[in-house]
């Protein structure tokens, strides 16, 4: 008996893996595409049938500039109904101010050198999208790290920077620090923490996220972002890298005309954050990162679909149907 059901369940989980996944990906990829709908490269960006910028169009992610708001200390509420209703409608949004401290004072690099120094860090010489372990991750004691920061040692791999950039730790998560944050409701109960740190001539190129929205809380020193909207997708030449994540071409700190004639039509909104703002970026939105001191930052998102698209705390996005269409 458990012979006949465990070959059904095997074979129901074959048809579906290697046989079904494959048709549906076949019919989106090659086969609609050829009959007149959407072709796949602007309706998904991960070429995967999951949620992507086509969701939302040019009226409700275009802004002429990133609305910024005072933050009132003595407010009650965390936030949580206008960051919603901002992320709803695919708004960025500045909080100045929001992030007040509760380790008795501002951040400072000795700080967190003190509190988790002992963490083993994957600094990044040069490749946002470097998987960990790979050439272009180098691995050191966050104390050490802090320690170049500061300028009380060298950088022990200088031969590995890649294209002028500084090295940078980005996209790691540093569980000491997680309980100093501000974690309004509108990132659930248990939002995904990623801490970035680095110095002068550190930067990101130009990506978006797909899988949820984002809040920025600016610790130490200042920021410089520029967000560019969804819909011109094709605009900064998109590349996507897997299901959560697409690169572009487009360098909006070093723009190529000739690479790029189109982009006096890229609308570029820039932002400079300092200690204690908060931004959020809504999924789908391109954006850039570059430092020019020391500066460390914290993303905390919620794992959720973009809220533009339906998503909240009830809509984890991976339990999506693989062949749900937006």
């Amino acid at each position: 008996m458990f012979d006949k059901i465990f070959r059904k369940s095997y074979l129901r989980y074959a048809l579906n893996r290697w046989v079904l996944q494959h048709l549906r990906y076949a019919l989106n990829r090659w086969v609609l595409p050829r009959l007149g709908n959407e072709p796949l490269a602007i309706k998904n960006l991960s070429q995967k049938a999951w949620p992507t910028v086509a969701a939302l169009n040019s009226e409700r992610t275009y802004t002429d500039q990133i609305e910024c708001i005072e933050w009132e200390p003595a407010r009650t509420s965390d936030g949580t109904d206008l960051l919603e209703d901002y992320a709803r409608t695919s708004r960025p949004l500045l909080l100045k101010g929001y992030a007040t401290s509760s380790i008795g004072g501002s951040w400072a690099l000795e700080w967190v050198k003190q509190v988790a120094g002992a963490t083993m860090a994957q600094i990044r010489v040069g490749n946002y999208a470097s998987a960990p372990g790979g050439p272009e991750i180098v691995l050191m004691r966050l104390a050490d790290f802090v320690d170049y920061l500061l300028g009380q040692s060298a950088f022990p791999h200088p031969d590995r920077l890649v294209d002028g950039m500084g090295p940078y730790l980005g996209n790691m998560p540093i569980p000491h620090l997680d309980e100093y944050l501000p974690c309004p409701r509108f990132l659930g109960e248990a939002p995904s923490t990623l801490f970035w740190l680095g110095n002068a001539g550190a930067r990101t190129p130009l990506h978006c996220h797909q899988h949820g929205d984002f809040l920025i809380v600016q610790l130490i020193g200042h920021r410089r972002f520029v967000l560019i909207p969804p819909h011109e997708a094709l605009l900064v030449g998109y590349l996507p890298v897997n299901i959560n994540i697409s690169t572009a071409a487009f360098d909006p700190f070093r723009p190529d005309r000739d690479q790029f004639p189109g982009m006096d039509h890229i609308h570029r909104l820039r932002v400079d954050l300092e200690p204690g703002d908060a931004l959020l970026i809504p999924g789908f939105w391109f954006h850039a990162v570059q430092i020019a001191e020391p500066s460390m930052s914290a993303t905390r998102s919620r794992n959720s679909m973009p809220a533009a698209i339906g998503g909240g705390p009830l809509q984890p996005w991976r339990t999506r149907p693989f062949s749900r269409g937006w």
